[in-house]
C-alpha cells in the first residue's frame, strides 16, 4: 500500500479530470486530492486550497502539477521549500498518475525517477509508428 498522499494541482478542471480519469483505470483511489485554480481565482487564494490539501497530515505528499511555471507549479513549489516530505513534478499524465497512485514504492529519489521517466515515455508519436509499421 502507498505511504504517502497525492495531490494533483492544475489550472481548471483539468486536475478534477485527471483524477476521475485515473478513477477508471484504477477504481476509487484513496488519498488522492485534486486542487484546481479557476480563472476568477487569485493566486493567493488558490495557495491556501493547495496549503490545505498538502497539510492535510504529516505524511509523505506528492504533488503533480499541470505546467511547469504555471501558477499550480510555482504555488507548489513554494508550499514544498517549507514542508519537508513534498515532492513536486510537474507536467502531468495520466500515465504518471496511475503509475504514483498504484506504486507500493515511497517517494525515494527511484521511485521519483520512474515516475518522470512515466511521464516522458507517454509521449509517442502514434503515427509515424503506424506508418513505419505499414513500411515493414
Amino acid at each position: 500500500m502507498r505511504d504517502f498522499r497525492i495531490v494533483v494541482a492544475a489550472h481548471s478542471g483539468l486536475a478534477a479530470a485527471l483524477v476521475r480519469s485515473a478513477e477508471l483505470i484504477c477504481g476509487e483511489l484513496r488519498d488522492v486530492t485534486a486542487v484546481g485554480i479557476a480563472p476568477s481565482e487569485s493566486p493567493e487564494t488558490f495557495a491556501v486550497e493547495l496549503r490545505r490539501a498538502i497539510e492535510l497530515d504529516a505524511r509523505p505528499v506528492l504533488v503533480l502539477t499541470d505546467l511547469d511555471g504555471g501558477t499550480p507549479s510555482i504555488v507548489a513549489a513554494t508550499i514544498a521549500a517549507d514542508r519537508p516530505g513534498t515532492t513536486v513534478l510537474a507536467g502531468v499524465t495520466l500515465g504518471m498518475l496511475v503509475e504514483a497512485a498504484t506504486s507500493p514504492d515511497g517517494l525515494g529519489d527511484g521511485a521519483v525517477g520512474r515516475l518522470v521517466e512515466t511521464g516522458r515515455a507517454g509521449i509517442v508519436d502514434v503515427t509515424a509508428r503506424l506508418a513505419a509499421r505499414g513500411r515493414s
